[in-house]
C-alpha cells in the first residue's frame, strides 16, 4: 500500500489557484477501494484548510485506478507543499 500512496501523491497536481496564491496544506483521507480497483468511498480524517486542495484530491481520486489496494481500506495523507529553492 505504501507504493500506492506514493504513486498517487507523485501524480497529484498542484492546483493553479493555490500555486498562484502560494498556499500550502495537509489533508488526510480514509479510502475504501473496490475489488476492481475503483474508489468506493472517501472519508475526511483531517480536512484541508483550503477547499481548492480538497477539490483537486477528489477530482484526481475519481479517475485513479488503484493497483495494490483492491478491496481494501487505507489512510491517504496528502501534503501540498511549495518547493522553494534559493
Amino acid at each position: 500500500m505504501e507504493e500506492e500512496i506514493s504513486d498517487f501523491q507523485n501524480c497529484l497536481s498542484y492546483p493553479p489557484l493555490a500555486l498562484e496564491q502560494k498556499l500550502e496544506d495537509v489533508c488526510v483521507y480514509k479510502l475504501s477501494v473496490k475489488e476492481d480497483g475503483s474508489l468506493e468511498k472517501i472519508a475526511v480524517v483531517t480536512a484541508c484548510r483550503y477547499a481548492v486542495f480538497d477539490l483537486q484530491v477528489r477530482r484526481q481520486l475519481a479517475d485513479w485506478q488503484f493497483q495494490y489496494s483492491k478491496g481494501k481500506d487505507f489512510v491517504l495523507p496528502i501534503r501540498f507543499r511549495l518547493d522553494v529553492r534559493d
